[in-house]
């Protein structure tokens, strides 16, 4: 839509001067009203009332995207979109005279670029609004009340405000009692002006907001004469409420992930904050337009903290998981709680504390997780939109974030989103349309990754600024960034090539090509034929020009003794293998190095394609112990030191809330419980139940489907093993284990096979 068929002759205001915070009001009369909507966009975050009344209960709106034409310094062009909000307010009008006022924030549209030399942050402009209601009368005449330059406008008690920020500082002696209400005197606010409409397309989303989904009563861990610390018990997101006894002056609050002497730790705090100037009244106060990730609180003397509100997009959990191992309990439940907590205003977040930006890479690997274990379908059918809005139409390159931030990352396991994530929303919903809508942005990614190879191998799509490969591996990074790179180009046109079946494209000559070009290359370059490993040759060639005492320090820092010169390590042999390159050997390699090393050592990627792999080649009883492990690089580590999110390092690090290791929990319910698609298929029409021949006593689980819900429990002890499966109506459903291999039917089925335990897969 354009602007008029959203708001018809509505105009975008905003103050007068410059205010990041302002309250915006108008009264307008009503009478017989049989009903009133709303249709509004407030830029960048807006809250509204009615008559003194909150208008919904919806938290953070605008929906964040890449909202409108704003200076690229590279000379992109990108796509946008602004999304528009609707709401009935009926139960809020009166009959008579009426108000309604608006408080806005800058939230993502305005912020202050960080002082990074690679940040590229859009500015897209200052805080501003639109609406118009459309009010029904029971006559069925209908009247409109639009936003224009009559209303009124007033810096609010908010002072400072930004989502990148991270916090807010309130000071109440700004506040304006009844500031939304009819009879309040405006007669001191100024005047708005017409501000510019925005130069996008607008839209409306079905898209989840976020709003309070639960309240946690906080747990005194420490109390001091100035201060009292609270434990949540859980590291989550929201809004902390605090309460003031009548305090006068300044209250800095405190949140952080982690303890540190008593207090929380300013580390892993990453500069939130909440700070407030009271006056003396007795009150109840909160972050008003932004969230909080924290663990830990700390509330000085003259407030305590009440509850807190958990905040995140309203987005359900479909699934469960059980089993008689506590890690992999751990696991899923740790999962389900970090990916929520990264899930706001639209956008699925790498982390909701420091960054909180849309990382495609974080984004299209975890995305089939999410999607299998919570209802996420229309969250990730808006980010779809957000990636094809951050792919340049001028050169076909994607950027690292949706919406775009200009942040780092890397051409293949980032830019690839465009490919995996509509793929993955196919396989997940069977939505052919949108694969016909992003096969062009597909293409053209393809050929942005081809300009960027160099000798078939994909380079740094952007020459000086910081590429990574695998990111967050356990020890210095050892994998090649072009590896890592023509890796996800290959893997990108395999994907293509699948979805070009699908809606019927059949000239795929040029991909294939493409294709065999890159694998030739990642061959040529680091597949050592004699050893069968990928990226070991690297530390030969390196001790020839160097020396043994070069290779020796390097040998000493990066690997394990066990280790040796082999290039399985970070799961490097994974990688070549997911991809169809390597040989016998290959895989010999990788399963002899892990069974032996007991732990992860690979990062963001390779965690997962690991796990794939072994599943994949009959080797689940590894993939679980590496799973359900308690070794120093592990997910068990994490459990055993009390952690209920998953970390963005294996050992401390940043963030404690990061969800990208939590990808292959979606092999808990692929192989631990067995539930695949079939091959070629999508919507979960046709199933495999296939459970991994593992050591694990007892497995129980459900995932939710477009076609019904599926449930499945397992119990092993010596002498048998007992599958019982309970199948909707309209799923075609198959049964295959070791020697058994039979047709399911609706409803429940129970098979009995002879005992697996304390054997190997």
């Amino acid at each position: 839509m354009n602007q008029s068929e959203m708001f018809g002759v509505a105009k975008w205001v905003a103050p007068s001067e410059i205010c990041a915070n302002p309250y915006i009001r108008k009264n307008f009369f009503a009478e017989k009203i049989e009903k009133a909507v709303i249709t509004v966009c407030g830029l960048g975050f807006y809250k509204f009332f009615v008559n003194g009344k909150n208008g919904t209960d919806d938290m953070f709106v605008t929906l964040y995207t890449d909202y409108n034409e704003h200076y690229m310094r590279n000379g992109a062009k990108l796509g946008h979109r602004l999304i528009c909000q609707q709401y009935d307010i009926t139960d809020k009008i009166i009959d008579g005279e009426n108000a309604i006022g608006f408080l806005l924030g800058q939230g993502y549209y305005h912020c202050d670029p960080p002082s990074l030399p690679y940040a590229l942050f859009p500015i897209y402009g200052d805080v501003k609004l639109c609406f118009v209601i459309e009010i029904t009368k029971t006559d069925g005449t209908v009247n409109h009340i639009y936003s224009d330059d009559d209303m009124k406008w007033q810096r609010s008690f908010i002072t400072e405000c930004e989502a990148f920020v991270r916090g807010e500082i309130h000071n109440y002696t700004f506040e304006q009692p009844d500031w939304d209400k009819a009879d309040f005197d405006d007669t001191c606010w100024m005047k708005t002006i017409i501000a510019e409409t925005p130069d996008t397309d607008f839209i409306f989303s079905d898209c989840p907001t976020d709003k309070i989904i639960r309240n946690i009563i906080p747990k005194t861990i420490n109390k001091t004469d100035e201060y009292t610390v609270y434990d949540l018990g859980e590291n989550v997101t929201g809004v902390p409420v605090f309460l003031s006894d009548g305090f006068i002056g300044r209250a800095d609050f405190e949140f952080s992930e982690s303890m540190l002497n008593g207090t929380p730790c300013p580390w892993h705090s990453m500069k939130q904050y909440f700070k407030a100037f009271l006056n003396g009244d007795k009150r109840y106060l909160k972050p008003e337009l932004t969230w909080i990730g924290c663990r830990y609180i700390l509330a000085p003397k003259g407030t305590a903290l009440t509850e807190f509100q958990v905040v995140h997009s309203d987005v359900k959990v479909t699934s469960s998981f059980s089993s008689s191992d506590s890690t992999l309990n751990w696991l899923f439940d740790a999962y389900i709680r970090t990916q929520l907590n990264n899930m706001h205003v639209g956008v699925p977040m790498d982390c909701p504390t420091e960054e909180r930006a849309g990382y495609t890479g974080d984004g299209q690997l975890c995305c089939e997780a999410a999607m299998t274990m919570l209802d996420a379908k229309k969250f990730y059918r808006k980010w779809i939109d957000d990636i094809s809005d951050c792919q340049d139409r001028n050169t076909g390159r994607v950027d690292y974030t949706a919406p775009y931030v200009g942040r780092g990352g890397g051409p293949g396991g980032w830019g690839s989103a465009i490919v995996e994530v509509p793929y993955v929303y196919y396989k997940m919903y069977g939505d052919t349309e949108l694969l016909k809508k992003m096969y062009p942005q597909m293409l053209m990614y393809v050929d942005y990754m081809t300009v960027h190879s160099e000798n078939g191998l994909v380079t740094s799509d952007d020459p000086g600024r910081w590429c990574l490969g695998d990111w967050c591996t356990s020890e210095p990074i050892a994998i090649p960034e072009p590896f890592v790179n023509t890796y996800f180009l290959i893997k990108a046109i395999n994907r293509i090539l699948e979805i070009s079946e699908v809606i019927g494209e059949a000239d795929t000559a040029e991909l294939e090509k493409i294709r065999e070009t890159a694998k030739e290359a990642l061959t040529r370059e680091y597949f050592d034929c004699e050893t069968g490993d990928f990226c070991g040759i690297l530390q030969k060639r390196l001790a020839s020009v160097c020396g043994e005492t070069t290779l020796s320090t390097l040998k000493k820092e990066y690997l394990d003794k066990k280790r040796s010169f082999c290039g399985t390590y970070q799961a490097t042999n994974a990688f070549a293998l997911d991809i169809g390159l390597g040989n016998i050997k290959t895989l010999k390699n990788l399963v002899s190095y892990y069974s032996e090393y007991g732990m992860f050592d690979s990062g963001i990627f390779g965690t997962d394609i690991l796990l794939k792999v072994l599943f994949e080649n009959g080797y689940g009883e590894l993939a679980f112990k590496l799973m359900a492990g308690e070794g120093k690089y592990s997910f068990g580590a994490w459990k055993n030191k009390g952690a209920t999110t998953l970390h963005e390092y294996w050992l401390d690090g940043r963030s404690y809330n990061h969800p990208m290791f939590g990808a292959g929990t979606r092999y808990l319910f692929q192989y631990i419980l067995g539930v695949r698609q079939i091959k070629n298929t999508c919507c979960w029409k046709d199933i495999i139940i296939s459970p991994a021949n593992i050591t694990l006593s007892e497995a129980r689980g459900s995932v939710e489907t477009p076609n019904g819900k599926i449930g499945i429990e397992i119990s092993r002890d010596k002498t048998k093993e007992k599958f019982s499966i309970i199948l909707p109506e309209n799923i075609n459903a198959r049964f295959s284990y070791r020697d058994t291999d039979i047709t399911l039917r609706p409803g429940k089925n129970e098979i009995i096979c002879k005992s697996f335990l304390n054997q190997n897969s």
